[in-house]
């Protein structure tokens, strides 16, 4: 009997061990995206980007397998951001005056990259359920900014200001909740995410600051080696 249940602890220990994998994978999510102004700003000024808009993230995952449900993850990606502002309007419907535009609005998309440090815990063996959380650094390299005229004799104009110089860096939470399939070799998952902003490491002093946060969902195809 003593014999059964040493030969039965070496398998689950080598077991264990098997498990504890490298993988690398390729991740790509859709997200709703919104930025709240901080203090400063002078590229938002004092109207503020409060209308959310439709951003994406692709890149790729590193990953460590501490145990069958427990994993960490590194890597790279490239977000790209896009936010509105609410419509101003500048000048009354009773003015009729064709060179001063009735309203405008701006559009700014926001590049970003991004370094994240996640630690998953799902369980299962085909079929598996579990959540992921950690956190995000994030690099602004560049802005582009489309802003838009309403005339009054319905002519609509926009200026294209683009590869503006942005140093800020910032940290933001991440956590999901999603469901994986796993075979041997490799996982497929689908996690909706939510992730927010923490507290900046440096800004653009000329250009103040601002608070990034977006909602999307995830897909994640990883190889174990």
């Amino acid at each position: 009997m003593r014999k059964v249940i040493v030969l039965l602890l070496i398998m689950a220990s080598q077991r264990a061990v098997a498990q504890s994998k490298y993988s690398f994978g390729i991740v790509s999510s859709i997200e709703v995206a919104g930025i709240m102004k901080g203090e400063n700003n002078t590229v938002f000024g004092d109207i503020g980007y409060d209308k959310v808009g439709i951003g994406y993230q692709t890149g790729f995952r590193v990953g460590y397998g501490i145990h069958k449900n427990l994993s960490i993850q590194t890597g790279l990606s490239f977000v790209s951001h896009q936010v509105e502002t609410p419509k101003i309007d500048l000048n009354p419907a009773s003015i009729n005056d064709s060179k001063v535009p009735q309203s405008f609005y701006t559009v700014a998309t926001y590049k970003i990259y991004q370094v994240p440090l996640l630690a998953s815990y799902y369980v299962g063996d085909v079929w598996r359920l579990g959540f992921t959380l950690g956190a995000t650094y994030n690099y602004v390299y560049r802005v582009n900014l489309n802003s838009f005229a309403n005339f009054n004799d319905g002519q609509r104009t926009f200026t294209n200001t683009s590869k503006i110089s942005q140093q800020n860096q910032f940290l933001s939470a991440l956590f999901g909740i999603g469901v994986e399939y796993k075979q041997k070799k490799y996982a497929i998952r689908a996690e909706p995410t939510a992730c927010y902003h923490l507290f900046d490491f440096e800004k653009d002093a000329s250009q103040g600051s601002y608070d990034f946060y977006s909602i999307g969902l995830s897909v994640c195809g990883y190889y174990f080696f």
